[in-house]
């Protein structure tokens, strides 16, 4: 794709997600949505303007995470008949293909850093703060395969929750 039709994408991008939400985005937040726009292009359920615009309000959230309620209650703000029903559709489709997971312990969805499928991810939950990190680890994931196979089982999610007590509140203690 060329240069020019990946501009075209992201202004018309831009301009929709101002009017029809109230959303403004910043520059690495126009790559990053043209970037995934141009990746799921042929995908028969695409990156429609509602995934893109929880995508984005989830991104903000940063290690915080946002519930199901939350993000309806952002959306409720510029779209009003919002409903819970198709909240949780696009965050199924997001969780789907990789780009968010949900935080059991929180129930909280958080966009993963890490979204090469092979790639296992742990999350620390801070259980003080809230805080939510993502790190990637080619020993623990090894481990815990052979782990796992070796009971004979079948991972079914690449991805890890800790419960832990992250740095800075260990230093408030």
């Amino acid at each position: 794709m060329k240069n020019e039709e990946k501009k075209r994408i992201v202004a018309i991008l831009d301009d929709k997600l101002k009017n029809e939400f109230g959303v403004f985005l910043t520059g690495v937040e126009k790559v990053e949505l043209g970037s995934l726009i141009i990746k799921y292009k042929c995908n028969p359920l695409k990156f429609t303007l509602n995934r893109q615009v929880i995508y984005v309000l989830i991104n903000r959230s940063g290690l915080r995470g946002m519930t199901a309620y939350e993000i309806l209650e952002s959306l409720k703000s510029s779209k009003e008949n919002a409903k819970p029903a198709s909240v949780y559709r696009v965050l199924d489709y997001l969780t789907n293909i990789g780009l968010i997971t949900k935080i059991q312990s929180r129930s909280k969805f958080i966009v993963r850093r890490f979204q090469a499928e092979q790639l296992m991810s742990i999350f620390t939950v801070c259980s003080e703060c809230g805080e939510i990190d993502e790190k990637t680890d080619n020993f623990c994931q090894l481990s815990i395969a052979h782990f796992i196979a070796g009971l004979g089982h079948q991972l079914n999610d690449n991805t890890v929750e800790l419960s832990v007590i992250c740095k800075k509140c260990l230093v408030l203690k």
